[in-house]
């Protein structure tokens, strides 16, 4: 059973508390301007804190496991079962709601529209791919995670490949990929985030 890192998750604390803020301060009317809602100017940081922090706790977490490309299935496998429930529960419980509140009375907003296609591309985390809403706007994260979990499952045999001029020309070309493509539902975009921390710990693990 490998060893948690303490302050991986104290980190991961601060981020969901950050992002949480930032909604709780940004996310209705209820507050005015002043130094509460303030407060929570830049807790969104919190999303590109758990892009760092899988940039790092991935490829670790292969590293420790000797990870080869064959044990590519049981990682996603491991992943879904790792995300899927409480996603899904969170799916579940905001479409029930959102049509409970159309009984409330004094009901002003619209009456929700879910289609078969767009819940279907939640299960692939898909929905930025074709344009198809979240049923939550902040799902858009999970679908970056979610990519980045297929990309490092295939790619983490170059990334830690035992020649030094491959492996950091490869991390190169990843970084080159994030100034190319600048299509923000797109995993490469984020790739400075996770390489950066990849790129300190490949060079201890290496």
């Amino acid at each position: 059973m490998q060893q948690r890192l303490g302050t991986i998750d104290a980190l991961r604390g601060i981020a969901a508390l950050s992002v949480a803020w930032y909604h709780f301060t940004h996310g209705s009317t209820l507050l005015s301007q002043g130094w509460i809602k303030a407060s929570g100017n830049y807790g969104w940081v919190g999303v590109e804190m758990f892009f760092v922090i899988s940039g790092f706790i991935i490829p670790y977490s292969l590293h420790k496991a000797g990870y080869h490309s064959r044990d590519f299935g049981l990682f996603v496998v491991k992943r879904i079962a790792r995300l899927d429930p409480p996603y899904i529960a969170d799916i579940l419980l905001i479409i029930a709601l959102s049509y409970v509140v159309t009984f409330v009375p004094g009901f002003r907003g619209e009456v929700p529209h879910y289609t078969a296609s767009q819940l279907l591309c939640h299960l692939a985390y898909f929905n930025s791919f074709v344009g198809k809403p979240w049923v939550n706007v902040v799902f858009w994260s999970l679908g970056i995670e979610f990519q980045y979990y297929l990309l490092i499952g295939v790619l983490f045999p170059l990334l830690v490949e035992r020649r030094a001029p491959l492996r950091f020309g490869f991390l190169a070309l990843l970084i080159a990929a994030s100034i190319l493509i600048r299509r923000y539902t797109l995993v490469f975009v984020w790739f400075p985030l996770s390489c950066r921390e990849f790129w300190s710990s490949n060079a201890r693990l290496a």
